[in-house]
């Protein structure tokens, strides 16, 4: 006679709620360092990204330079710095009277998006409601040429220095023209720049573009006493710093 055969009991293979967790935790730690990776990864094409565009905006600022000298004019003629007695002092004018000299000189520069960064978390709420495509208005008059309206409502990225001159100490390789904007004056880059708090560039007259996480002092000297030292790139050039609303305070902020 055949013995029944007994059915034993089947072990539960399903997770335990502690594997569960366990696998959920690695999934979420494993998604953060994907999610992470691919921000830096972004933060650094658009900080190449910038820093073709000032070189682009260097060589133009240049070449205006060598027939004109440095900007002091806006595109009517208009004074924006005065220049008197060896000392460049604000007038009036924009970061923006500073881009439409160089965009009448030169068709590449007349491309809005070489001064509006699209990863420019501080600037990209406002930027979307003008969505500027050029520095000049196309309808205005070839004699007359005016500033695009979208553009001049625009936050731009970059700041720079109007009627910049030649440091004698420092020469072209240390005079700096463009800079990113929302610089403070300890040589940090404020939350509401182009790239936050990592960091930005420095474009200088001889056209070269350094990349700063933070400037120090021994990184500028100042333009009256070359033998000190300065964080504050204001004081590191004889020129007018040109921001967002016609004065770069050097607060760190942007509107």
């Amino acid at each position: 006679m055949i013995p029944a055969i007994k059915n034993s009991p089947q072990k539960n293979k399903g997770f335990t709620l502690i594997e569960l967790l366990t696998v959920i935790t690695i999934i979420g730690i494993l998604f953060g360092i994907a999610f992470k990776g691919a921000d830096v990864a972004l933060i650094a094409g658009a900080k190449a990204k910038q820093s073709a565009n000032m070189r682009d905006i260097l060589s133009a600022y240049i070449s205006y330079n060598s027939e004109n000298g440095p900007i002091v004019e806006n595109i009517n003629e208009e004074e924006m710095v005065n220049t008197d007695d060896d000392e460049v002092t604000y007038t009036s004018g924009t970061i923006h009277d500073f881009a439409a000299v160089l965009a009448e000189m030169s068709r590449e520069m007349n491309n809005a998006e070489v001064w509006i960064s699209a990863r420019d978390k501080g600037a990209k709420k406002e930027n979307r409601k003008h969505k500027a495509t050029f520095v000049l208005d196309p309808d205005s008059d070839e004699d007359n040429q005016e500033i695009d309206e979208d553009f001049q409502n625009s936050i731009l990225s970059f700041n720079a220095f109007a009627g910049v001159e030649e440091s004698e100490q420092s020469g072209a390789s240390g005079t700096p023209v463009v800079y990113t904007a929302g610089l403070d004056e300890e040589g940090s880059w404020s939350k509401k720049a182009p790239n936050g708090r990592s960091g930005g560039h420095v474009g200088y007259l001889s056209g070269h573009v350094k990349a700063f996480k933070q400037i120090k002092e021994e990184n500028f000297a100042e333009w009256d006493d070359p033998s000190q030292q300065t964080q504050n790139l204001k004081e590191a050039v004889n020129g007018a710093p040109l921001g967002h609303s016609a004065e770069d305070a050097f607060d760190g902020e942007r509107e």
